[in-house]
């Protein structure tokens, strides 16, 4: 593990402050310096506070490359915990080489907070499957996921799939399943704020431009590629399109496999 986050954490730096801030980087300083309640609230506000020591454009990166150095770490965890310390390494090694994850390591946005912190409640609720009688776990997930959707959003996925495998762990428990469910209630609750933002901003004219035709079946193969590993696929040269092809087919092997 040592090995794999030292490449990683190399891989993260390099390069770090070759070219200079982009658009989207920039509009994450102004949105820090100018914060509101909006739907990244908690993203903004620890930009803000990493901000105050230096803006910097290498500082202002290192907020997320710590980011990315806690995701690999988090990422062995959660391995290790499900399966074995093999799948963790592996696992980590993953994160750690992937264009991906290095790429958003390497600016100024709320993305690899949001992995971070959905990782560390996904760690917690693990250990909260393992010792049910114990509140800590159940808090630091509650917490981490609240903070998750103050960050990104979309990240109010993750209560869906939450709220499936704590009824799948605890049906016949009704002790646990009360107490895991008045946990996911209480954090769609204090996310209610963002909802009334979310809708008030939301526009018809937003939905039509958002709006997509329905993927065939390349598109979605190619997504687990897109979602995971590298991303825009269009841009790769010939080779790497076969070399991105066949991980994707690999991924859906094991993702198979698991399942």
């Amino acid at each position: 593990l040592p090995a794999i986050l030292l490449v990683g954490t190399l891989l993260r730096l390099y390069q770090l402050t070759t070219e200079s801030l982009w658009m989207d980087e920039m509009l994450s300083i102004h949105d820090a310096q100018h914060l509101d309640f909006s739907s990244r609230v908690f993203f903004y506000a620890a930009l803000r506070l990493w901000m105050s020591v230096s803006e910097a454009d290498a500082w202002l990166r290192l907020f997320s490359v710590f980011c990315g150095i806690a995701t690999i770490a988090l990422t062995y965890a959660i391995g290790t915990r499900l399966y074995d310390r093999t799948v963790g390494l592996l696992s980590a090694a993953m994160i750690a080489l992937s264009p991906l994850f290095i790429f958003h390591s390497q600016e100024v946005r709320m993305y690899m907070l949001s992995t971070a912190l959905t990782l560390v409640g996904t760690l917690a609720l693990l250990h909260g499957f393992r010792q049910p009688q114990r509140s800590r776990p159940l808090a630091i997930w509650a917490i981490t996921r609240l903070l998750s959707l103050y960050t990104v959003p979309l990240n109010l996925l993750l209560l869906l799939a939450d709220a499936l495998l704590i009824a799948f762990q605890f049906w016949h428990q009704p002790r646990y399943l009360r107490k895991f469910g008045l946990g996911v209630l209480l954090v769609g609750l204090l996310w209610l704020p963002v909802t009334y933002n979310l809708v008030t901003v939301a526009t018809p004219d937003f939905a039509a431009e958002t709006a997509r035709e329905v993927p065939g079946p390349q598109e979605l193969l190619a997504m687990i590629t897109a979602l995971t590993t590298y991303w825009p696929l269009r841009t790769l040269a010939a080779p790497y399109t076969l070399l991105y092809g066949f991980y994707s087919l690999a991924a859906l092997a094991l993702l198979g496999w698991t399942i």
